[in-house]
């Protein structure tokens, strides 16, 4: 009988502990669930924010592709070099080289401050079929185009 007794005793603490972690987990549980829906919200938010700057990068940004990387280049001095070439009057934010390639060229992507200046540039740069590489540096290829484009992220 006290065999049984002891035994009935120790199994009634291991149910205890049992029933107390389960109470733990469902604690822990409850709160990683909550923490989930939060999260879920803020990637919810961040997505939103993110479309709204990239429609509004979408407005002003443009892509120029074909210039061949410069040592110490200033990004932005060799976009508004291209503008002078076209005629084009343009003030720019920021500029930049991406690291993809386009036909073993690095993009450089230039922000400019109102989106008609980005209109016209493209234009120009369309109008003018004989614009090449030459035209921004004479010691460069004639057979090689740049191309100004809308950059689509």
């Amino acid at each position: 009988m006290n065999y049984m007794s002891q035994h009935f005793d120790d199994f009634s603490i291991t149910v205890i502990k049992i029933l107390e972690e389960m109470k733990e987990i469902r604690k822990e549980n409850v709160r990683i669930a909550n923490d989930n829906i939060k999260l879920t919200q803020e990637i919810s938010d961040l997505k939103y924010r993110l479309d709204g700057i990239e429609q509004s990068s979408l407005k002003s940004t443009i892509e120029i592709i074909g210039i061949p990387t410069i040592p110490n280049e200033i990004c932005k001095e060799t976009a508004m070099n291209i503008a002078q070439v076209l005629n084009t009057v343009i003030k720019i934010e920021e500029a930049y080289r991406v690291p993809i390639t386009v036909n073993g060229e690095n993009k450089i992507i230039a922000r400019l401050t109102q989106p008609g200046m980005k209109t016209a540039i493209i234009a120009n740069c369309k109008l003018n079929k004989t614009f090449n590489l030459s035209n921004f540096n004479p010691t460069w290829s004639k057979d090689k185009r740049v191309f100004i484009n809308n950059n689509l992220t």
